[in-house]
């Protein structure tokens, strides 16, 4: 009697529990919400894809334009070496890279626009350049800005080879101090230039192949960045400079772009603009590798600066070069009414109460523009515009006083692992989203699992999840990110978060260094450390960090009295310290001890 009683208590509870278990089911089914899909180049297993001549697979967008005539005018960039004849005595060194060089003959001479990213770019160039303008001597090189001067060396050898000793080297007043503070990466703080260095190789294809489908292919840049000259030479807003036989005038205010320091050469002779404002693709008004905030306004003046001049060939570092007013016009147009229509459209989102994640699927070029050549976007992304201009004005907060403190980005990841079921969960999660084609869904789920267990299997799904992205991108910066991060995790190569200094730029200014060392000293261990430390490097003037209370602050003007730490040394000793290559053979007067116990 008591086994039937229980069997039947137990077939009972057995029931109970599968019926609450049904309902338990049904709740659950009822509670979930229906995903609303915003369109996305990366949700799209179906999208067919394409191969170009050295492997690279690509979106059609992209093979598309590959594909095009050289002389197509919706090509609006070189993507291949190419010496081009523009005018009378003006040319163009149209790159594979990024940046073109050009040239006008001048009765005396040859006067160039840029060098170049590298050493090795002077040379190859100046090899193109003597074998169509064998004779004339080169007068001056012109900066337009501060990125692409590092091809000059090469050039100014050869040039003195030839006997021609007398080159100017013109740049925008205050670009010498920026170059040697940060060459080639603009930044309000030179301490971390070296983070910014990396990250521009990251974005310009150096952690690529040049084969195979994950190949870098278009805006590619030189890792070698040694041919740097500093200007001899800064001009004025507004100054006219006559320079072998031919009248220059310069703009240097009202043409901000990517980097204050910026140069419009105006040769009113034959009504040429060389300019760094009009780029071959939609303006890079955020770049991804990190600078100064690039003010939409300040561009869509510069564009402005270019339509009162009036040029009937116009030379610019990023785009192909044109001759005719009817024809420049019409692309000087489109350029600032692309930049007036992102900017306008985000400051009207930002009214409307949209975040920076919201903005960048609201906010797209008009119909009538999208079709612009010059607007294409292939270098960068506009959905990444919004964010920017948002963080400009307000900073990381996005008015949502729930996201204002947040968890560490591993504890959330945990939580939100567990709350999805644990990790073999998430990931079967995630790589079903991968075979779906939902990459970015599956990249963020991919993401939190690398956070929680960086393990082969966790690595190997974002992998997969980067790559699908990066080679469905239009845009070149945000393929070679996507591609490069891939191939980081599959261990194919390795991407440094900060490169060295330049030992050339330290050495031009080693004591400005000093300052940018102040940030190495340890707040712990100098806590209650109070102590002047002096720099003596070569026959520079002596310079200190003045340290106490775990801070370090640079002094430019010092008094020599027996109460410091002085630490002599070498310029070239100086760079292996900075940049932590050498154990540093330093003299000092006092205790070497204290050095320790704060460096």
């Amino acid at each position: 009697m008591k086994k039937t009683n229980l069997a039947i208590g137990i077939g009972l509870s057995m029931a109970l529990l599968s019926v609450m278990s049904v309902v338990k089911s049904q709740e659950g089914k009822g509670d979930l919400v229906e995903v609303t899909p915003f369109p996305s180049r990366y949700m799209d297993a179906n999208q067919p894809m394409f191969e170009l001549e050295m492997g690279a697979r690509v979106a059609k967008d992209t093979y598309d334009y590959w594909n095009l005539p050289t002389d197509s005018p919706q090509r609006t960039s070189y993507d291949h070496s190419e010496f081009i004849n523009i005018a009378d005595g003006v040319w163009t060194y149209g790159s594979s890279s990024l940046v073109n060089i050009h040239i006008v003959e001048a009765p005396e001479g040859l006067i160039i626009y840029d060098t170049g990213t590298s050493r090795e770019f002077g040379e190859h160039f100046y090899r193109q350049m003597r074998q169509h303008l064998p004779e004339a001597p080169v007068k001056a090189i012109i900066y337009s800005h501060d990125h692409y001067v590092f091809g000059t060396e090469p050039i100014i050898e050869k040039e003195q080879e030839r006997g021609n000793e007398d080159i100017l080297v013109i740049g925008p007043k205050g670009v010498t101090r920026a170059l040697l503070e940060s060459p080639g990466t603009a930044t309000k703080f030179p301490e971390i230039a070296g983070v910014l260095l990396s990250r521009t190789l990251e974005q310009f294809n150096v952690f690529k192949p040049s084969e195979g489908p994950d190949a870098g292919f278009k805006n590619t840049m030189n890792a070698s960045l040694g041919g740097l000259v500093l200007p001899n030479y800064e001009v004025e807003h507004g100054e006219v400079k006559n320079i072998g036989g031919m009248d220059v005038k310069f703009f240097t205010q009202d043409i901000d772009t990517d980097s204050q320091y910026q140069i419009v050469a105006w040769f009113p002779e034959k009504r040429i603009a060389m300019n760094n404002i009009i780029w071959g693709w939609f303006p890079n008004l955020y770049s991804l590798r990190g600078g100064d905030f690039r003010n939409p306004t300040l561009w869509k003046n510069a564009v402005d600066t270019l339509i009162e001049l009036e040029p009937e060939v116009l030379l610019s570092t990023h785009s192909t070069s044109l001759v005719g007013d009817t024809v420049i016009m019409e692309r000087l147009e489109h350029y600032k009414d692309g930049i007036a229509s992102i900017l306008d459209q985000s400051l009207k989102a930002i009214l409307q109460g949209s975040t920076p994640a919201e903005m960048s699927y609201e906010v797209q070029l008009p119909e009538n523009l999208k079709d612009a050549p010059i607007l294409i976007e292939n270098y960068g992304e506009i959905a990444h515009v919004p964010g920017r201009i948002y963080t400009a004005l307000f900073g990381q907060f996005n008015r949502n006083a729930a996201q204002l403190n947040r968890l560490h980005p591993t504890e959330e990841a945990q939580r939100l692992v567990n709350a999805m079921g644990g990790l073999s969960a998430t990931y079967t999660l995630a790589k079903t989203a991968h075979n779906d084609g939902d990459f970015l869904w599956a990249c963020q789920l991919a993401d939190y699992l690398v956070t929680v267990e960086d393990s082969l299997q966790h690595r190997q799904l974002k992998a997969n999840c980067l790559r699908e992205m990066g080679h469905r991108a239009l845009a070149q910066n945000v393929r070679s990110w996507h591609l490069s991060q891939a191939r980081a995790l599959e261990g194919k190569t390795a991407i440094p978060t900060a490169l060295p200094a330049f030992p050339d730029i330290i050495t031009k200014s080693p004591t400005s260094f000093v300052d940018q060392y102040r940030i190495r000293i340890s707040p712990q261990k100098a806590n209650d450390f109070n102590q002047v430390l002096v720099f003596e490097i070569d026959d520079e003037t002596p310079v200190a960090l003045h340290i106490r209370n775990g801070v370090a602050h640079f002094v430019d003007s010092v008094e020599l009295d027996e109460g410091q730490v002085r630490v002599s040394m070498t310029a070239d000793t100086w760079v292996g310290v900075f940049n932590n290559l050498i154990e540093p053979q330093l003299q000092l007067n006092r205790d070497k001890s204290k050095l320790s116990k704060v460096v």
